[in-house]
């Protein structure tokens, strides 16, 4: 529920299911000015990512109750951006950080740049 003068948008992600489709469910929805995605019959794999990240936050970071919103919002922040980005080693990514990811992907693909641009240069 928007409490506040600050519109706000919040999206609720269900799996299928019947009775979220419903139009009694759908209009609650709407009235809380609130949106709901649901999967496709036969698309078990739209939310999966997501699903994994927040199953991960729930298990490392989330894990007991926030005495403030304030409080919850510095922790989860502080959680993503200094841990879960820049040191919290991935298995999807050869157990690196997606920020030594990222790093080592734009240096290959700049050092592939340069000898590119060498190779063309060189040729007569």
């Amino acid at each position: 529920m928007l409490t506040s003068d600050q519109e706000r948008e919040c999206c609720i992600t269900l799996t299928e299911a019947a009775s979220h489709a419903s139009h009694d469910y759908q209009a609650l929805l709407s009235a809380h000015q609130m949106m709901c995605s649901m999967n496709r019959k036969g698309d078990c794999y739209d939310n999966a990512m997501m699903e994994t990240f927040f199953s991960t936050l729930k298990s490392e970071c989330a894990t007991g109750v926030f005495s403030t919103r304030a409080e919850a919002r510095l922790t989860i922040f502080e959680y993503i951006e200094v841990w879960y980005n820049l040191q919290r080693r991935h298995s999807a990514l050869a157990y690196q950080s997606p920020e030594a990811f990222e790093q080592a992907y734009i240096q290959s693909f700049s050092e592939s740049t340069k000898a590119g641009e060498s190779q063309r240069v060189s040729t007569p």
